[in-house]
């Protein structure tokens, strides 16, 4: 599986951290919150899959992820 994190997550994850006021301890937190939902939201699949963080996400928004398949590659 691959993770992704968009550049409005980091702005919102960020900006989290910020009002925590707690300097990087509260950017970790809020990581590491994000990261103990998705272990155990993730799907066990044999298949690739792409996962990707978004702003929206980071502020409880939107879903914790929303699978993308990746595509299989041709052989030439």
């Amino acid at each position: 599986a691959e993770l992704e994190f968009t550049d409005d997550a980091l702005h919102a994850l960020a900006q989290k951290a910020l009002k925590r006021d707690t300097g990087a301890r509260a950017l970790r937190a809020i990581a590491e919150e994000l990261m103990v939902d998705l272990m155990y939201q993730l799907p066990e699949e044999s298949k690739p899959a792409k996962y990707v963080i978004t702003g929206n996400i980071v502020e409880g928004k939107a879903e914790l992820f929303t699978a993308k398949r990746k595509a299989k590659k041709e052989s030439a």
